[in-house]
């Protein structure tokens, strides 16, 4: 049977940055395609191979707290992003990555919350479903 698991108990961290999630998208990974067609390949199609894999972008929107740790630094060294899939106090499933904070904006509209948008690029392997059971 497959398992739901619904956004309702979302958390993120970035370092020691942590934040209330509005929003997380995690998208883009992929592999190049290497075109290794050659004279002898059969019946007139090509021949592909994978190879090196991007895992691509993460964006997140979060509340803004100015008083609360500040927000993950542009251009700091890599750090770990761990996002907790699943029902606390005891989650199952994290999704964790390396990444490199690329862009911070904060969205203040009148009359709403602040929010701060936050693009990480990912950096080396990507564990989607990283088992927190013991």
């Amino acid at each position: 049977m497959v398992k739901t698991y619904l956004a309702t108990d979302v958390s993120v961290a970035i370092g020691t940055f942590n934040g209330f999630l509005d929003n997380v998208n995690v998208g883009g990974a992929s592999a190049d395609m290497v075109d290794m067609t050659h004279q002898a390949s059969t019946g007139d199609w090509r021949e592909k191979k994978s190879a090196l894999k991007d895992g691509g972008q993460v964006t997140l929107t979060v509340h803004y707290d100015p008083d609360a740790t500040d927000p993950p630094a542009i251009g700091d060294a890599s750090t770990t992003l761990s996002i907790v899939w699943g029902t606390t106090p005891n989650p199952d499933k994290s999704f964790e990555a390396t990444v490199l904070v690329q862009n911070v904006s904060v969205v203040a509209n009148l009359g709403e919350k602040i929010v701060s948008d936050i693009t990480l690029e990912i950096t080396g392997a990507v564990d989607f479903a990283k088992d927190l059971t013991p």
